[in-house]
């Protein structure tokens, strides 16, 4: 108990001291493992307890390497890793059996184990890297990629060298060494990722039996190496990549793993190896000097000599070469693993096992010193870097009101925050005000309180809210306002009442009364344990508002979670579109996606593609922006009742105010608009009981006919182009649009029935009819902002019913006058 307690001592008090000295924690806990070891002060020894936790850290290092490594980079890096692990191995292994027989004058069998000393590396300084958050550098990413290769080799060699010493490597042996890695594969690839998607969706409310999965994971592949005639560092490895999607790197669960790892595991490790180093060897004589003299500058020019052949190689920067050097300069356990094997079988003398020591220290210093550096730089760069939010500091608000659904949510927005935001998330309650609120606040507190600590368990700030309103959607808007929020964050119980227009009453006046990005979450399992994400996108999505804090939005959650991307586009050229995505996300993973041609195909297409396991987002967008269409509002619903066991994520981009979403060119176009809006002349009243293309021809009949002489061939060709265009605003309004030679300024009909005009393929008999002529001349965008300040007219109308009856200009324009203070486009200004 008292070794315990005095390396308890050890691992508060040194770090404190390291950073006041200005010198890595590492290096301060391996300096005082020389001092404190059996070879220096004594105080502690390399007993059994000891030795286990030690072993665990190593594990550790690596498991948190395959755990955070980016597995989409490490995809398409894996040559990359593969090379460097060739240059890195044959580089030391090469200087390392030259010096070994040239200036030490050992056999050929002694020098090659010898140069394998050099080959391999541990990558010891990792955990600077995690905590500055450069795990998915690409230089971490190959560094971490060599780790594997070097190391592996470098016990071939062992293994091959012991033919040579009397201890041959027997048919068992090979058989063993081969199943053994064919489980370990298994294992990784197969079993535990399977297994442990199944646990965290059956198990995800219990965070211990979440980290003891883990941990059990990586003990037991570790084990399954060992067992295999592997080294048991691969086998942890292997578990932290079979576990790498389950784990978002933004998790309360990755905070756990690290905190352990970081607190008590690793730093044991770290003091065991400065145990190891007995300070009497320094006085062995001038011959134990020339072989620690040689071992030093071998294990220092052959990675530094590897480090800048990569760089020029793979063109990495110098900050990212040198990153590379501090990763894999160190030594540790696979050098002792060779170094005893070969003092043991008599290939190498005591020289060399105290030099490995030495060089295990040396390298452990320069090496997370060199690391803490450059991982510094590198970080404050990145930091430095502009922010991927609309604008301002990213605000994540998340109202909660059902505590069943609370964390799930608030998982949502620990995954999508922007973590150099330096913003808290803001959990917020709105207590309807009445008899019972004082009883309503308490239960707030109970569930705002769960919610604090669920969320500091990830290591996320929080600043929760609470408001006393009389209507719960008002509070929820001005809470927007007051705290600047920029995306909100909402649940969706999947089932809308009879009254409901789209998601409910208080969601829909959300989403009507903001401007900012809104995500509505209906989860059917944790993200952490979905496979893949099809992301759905409308027609003119990218020509939107919005549309790239939105796909960056997605994207984070995708790369957070783990998930690959199938895309879904109605646009008219989806290649251009999926190419757009990718360049706006280049690290979270390719695009892979298909064009649908209208809307009943794709819902053909999501039947035929999804699969268990899949999450599906949608982009949509509010009635009457530019990719709005009516179809959008109704896919919910209908997605919901078809794919009930689906998760369903709902993005709504952020609108800009309207004075800064209409250009110089579309306030000229939206004046053009207004002036034609409301003339008298372009307004057919109360026509009767006929078909849409009856309605066509009696409106331009009827409103250009007087004006514009053409034939009556161009005027059913008007018609025909028209009829294709229809939109159905909502049900009774049908907005027709095209581009026409025969006007030269934009030009608005109305057509009104209190019957309808019947049509096959709206909801409902088009009570309310709009016919919208541009330019041939203008260019397409001007032509969808036009198309956009009509619909929102038309929405924003307080009862569109009143429309359909009315007999003038005058009544028609108080029956489109806006009851509420929701903004008005140019053309109703």
């Amino acid at each position: 108990m008292l070794v315990f307690a005095v390396i308890s001592l050890l691992i508060l008090v040194v770090p404190l001291l390291a950073r006041r000295l200005r010198i890595p924690g590492i290096v301060g806990l391996i300096l005082t493992g020389v001092v404190v070891g059996p070879h220096g002060l004594g105080v502690l020894d390399r007993g059994p307890g000891v030795m286990i936790l030690s072993t665990v850290g190593l594990l550790y290092i690596m498991f948190i390497a395959g755990l955070e490594i980016d597995l989409y980079q490490f995809r398409q890096q894996r040559n990359r890793a593969l090379a460097s692990g060739l240059v890195t191995f044959l580089a030391g292994q090469i200087l390392g059996a030259w010096s070994g027989h040239a200036l030490l004058g050992m056999s050929w069998p002694s020098a090659i184990l010898f140069g394998s000393l050099f080959a391999c590396h541990t990558i010891v300084p990792y955990p600077i890297v995690s905590r500055l958050g450069l795990a998915r550098d690409i230089a971490v990413v190959m560094s971490v990629g060599a780790t594997i290769v070097t190391d592996s080799l470098a016990l071939l060699v062992l293994a091959a060298i012991t033919s040579f010493a009397g201890a041959p490597v027997t048919e068992w042996h090979a058989v063993r060494l081969v199943v053994g890695l064919g489980l370990v594969v298994i294992a990784g690839v197969y079993v535990l990722p399977r297994l442990g998607r199944w646990f965290y969706r059956n198990y995800s409310g219990d965070d211990t039996a979440e980290f003891l999965f883990l941990f059990t994971g990586l003990l037991a592949v570790a084990s399954l190496a060992q067992v295999g005639g592997l080294e048991p560092i691969i086998g942890a490895f292997m578990a932290g990549l079979a576990l790498n999607s389950l784990v978002p790197e933004q998790s309360r669960l990755m905070n756990r793993v690290q905190f352990t790892g970081n607190t008590i595991f690793i730093p044991i490790f770290l003091l065991s190896v400065g145990m190891v180093v007995d300070l009497r060897a320094f006085l062995g004589g001038s011959r134990a000097w020339f072989v620690m003299g040689i071992m030093v500058a071998l294990a220092l020019v052959s990675k530094l000599l590897s480090a800048w052949t990569i760089q020029h190689l793979f063109k990495l920067s110098r900050d990212q070469g040198w990153l590379a050097f501090g990763l894999i300069v160190n030594k540790a356990a696979a050098t002792l693993a060779i170094v005893l094997v070969g003092y043991n079988l008599g290939l190498l003398n005591a020289d060399v096992l105290n030099g490995a020591v030495v060089v295990i220290l040396v390298t452990c210093m320069v090496g997370p010193w060199v690391t803490d550096i450059c991982a510094r730089r590198m970080a404050l760069r990145l930091a430095e870097g502009p922010l991927h939010v609309a604008e301002g500091p990213q605000r994540i608000l998340v109202p909660l009101a059902n505590p069943a659904t609370a964390e799930a949510l608030m998982n949502v927005a620990i995954l999508a925050r922007d973590r150099r935001s330096g913003q808290p998330i803001f959990p917020l309650n709105v207590a309807e005000d009445g008899p019972n609120v004082k009883a309503e606040i308490a239960r707030i507190e109970k569930l705002m309180s769960q919610i604090v600590v669920h969320a500091a368990a990830a290591d996320v700030p929080v600043r929760s809210e609470t408001r006393i309103d009389t209507d719960v959607a008002a509070g929820i808007v001005k809470a927007v306002k007051e705290l600047r929020a920029s995306m909100i964050v909402v649940g969706w119980t999947g089932q809308p009442g009879t009254s409901q227009v789209l998601f409910g009453r208080v969601l829909d006046r959300v989403l009507a009364q903001t401007d900012e990005l809104v995500l509505v979450c209906k989860l059917e399992q944790p993200l952490n344990t979905c496979e893949r994400v099809v992301l759905v996108l409308p027609a003119l999505a990218a020509k939107a508002a919005g549309f790239d804090e939105a796909i960056r939005t997605a994207r984070c959650l995708t790369f957070q979670a783990g998930c690959s991307t199938v895309a879904l586009s109605c646009d008219a050229d989806p290649v251009a579109l999926f190419q757009r995505i990718q360049s706006l996300t280049p690290n979270a993973g390719p695009v892979n996606g298909r064009g649908v041609q209208d809307w009943d195909m794709l819902w053909t297409e999501l039947a035929s593609l999804l699969r268990p396991n899949d999450l599906v987002i949608l982009l949509s967008y509010r009635a009457g922006s530019l990719a709005w269409h009516p179809r959008l509002d109704r896919i919910p619903e209908r997605f919901v009742s078809s794919f009930p066991k689906t998760g369903f994520l709902v993005i709504y981009p952020a609108e800009p105010p309207m004075d800064e979403e209409w250009t110089e060119d579309g306030h000229a176009v939206a004046a053009a608009v207004a002036e034609n809006l409301l003339r008298a002349d372009h307004v057919a009243f109360g026509l009767g009981s006929v078909g849409l293309a009856e309605a066509v021809d009696t409106v331009l009949g009827r409103c250009l006919a007087p004006n514009m002489a053409l034939p009556a061939e161009k005027w059913q060709e008007l018609r025909d182009a028209l009829l294709p265009s229809r939109l159905e605003l909502r049900p009774g309004v049908v907005l027709l649009h095209v581009h026409s030679e025969d006007v030269d300024v934009p030009v608005v009909l109305w057509a009104l029935s209190e019957a309808g005009f019947a049509d096959s393929v709206t909801s409902a008999p088009a009570r309310v009819l709009l016919v919208l002529l541009s330019p041939a001349s203008l260019p397409p965008d001007q032509h969808l902002q036009m198309l956009s300040s009509l619909a929102r007219t038309i929405l924003a109308a307080p009862n569109p019913a009143a429309i359909a009856p009315v007999r003038s200009i005058e009544d028609l324009r108080k029956a489109l006058t806006p009851s509420g203070p929701r903004k008005t486009p140019p053309a109703q200004a």
